[in-house]
């Protein structure tokens, strides 16, 4: 089953990522702590309102999601 992400979608998709289902959960992003760019996609890494950190990755090629727990010390942050 390919992950859902909810996003804005301003100049280009995507842009604004606000909401993802992750294990059966939604999980509403109250901020973007990262972006970046590669060949093949789009990355972002995300705080929840329940305040875990999450990557979000969109392929361009492939046009999914994957959608994992990032596990960085706070003072990363």
């Amino acid at each position: 089953m390919p992950s859902v992400v909810h996003c804005r979608a301003e100049s280009a998709y995507p842009e604004r990522p606000t909401g993802f289902e992750w294990e059966g959960r939604y999980w509403e992003v109250a901020s973007i702590i990262k972006r970046w760019r590669t060949p093949t996609g789009k990355g972002f890494l995300v705080c929840t309102e329940q305040g875990s950190l999450f990557e979000l990755f969109y392929s361009h090629e492939g046009r999914e999601w994957k959608i994992r727990p990032a596990n960085l010390p706070e003072e990363s942050v």
